[in-house]
């Protein structure tokens, strides 16, 4: 040997199982589900694009059921003529009235910002609405392989 002490030197305090699981967990939670959004990568920009033209459409009362496949459903904040949700027709029928438009936005024109991927499915965007007054939504749009919208769900107020 070569004059240097090569003892392996005892650990202050030998590791214990549950100190190694514990470690382990810690070092997992960076993984864990419920940060998967921090991995979500940008949105399509297609499906941003197409979900843009559908909200323009729906403030300006104009029929673009051309972006909406043909099982649409729209999920408003409350219910609105008593149903909790909106197939197509009824959809197209209210937003070129301006009915559905003055029901969701009647404080004046609201913001739309924040665009981001839906980590969970990435046919979805996600997106805040927030009104002229009063609280942000967090709403979330949903397109086929066409990229007509499947589903555009409008949050309670937060």
């Amino acid at each position: 040997r070569g004059g240097g002490d090569d003892r392996r030197q005892p650990s202050a305090r030998p590791q214990h199982v549950v100190d190694i699981l514990k470690e382990r967990r810690k070092a997992a939670l960076g993984r864990h589900a419920i940060f998967a959004v921090d991995d979500a990568g940008p949105p399509d920009a297609s499906r941003v694009d197409a979900c843009r033209d559908l909200l323009v459409a729906l403030w300006h009362g104009v029929d673009r059921g051309d972006l909406l496949s043909e099982d649409f459903v729209f999920a408003p904040p409350c219910r609105v003529r008593g149903a909790a949700t909106l197939d197509k027709a009824t959809f197209v029928e209210l937003a070129t009235t301006l009915h559905l438009r003055d029901a969701l936005f009647a404080e004046g024109t609201p913001a739309f910002y924040g665009w981001a991927a839906d980590p969970f499915d990435e046919r979805a965007v996600a997106f805040t609405l927030r009104p002229a007054y009063g609280a942000r939504a967090l709403c979330v749009a949903s397109f086929d392989d066409e990229n007509r919208c499947m589903f555009l769900g409008v949050g309670k107020a937060a």
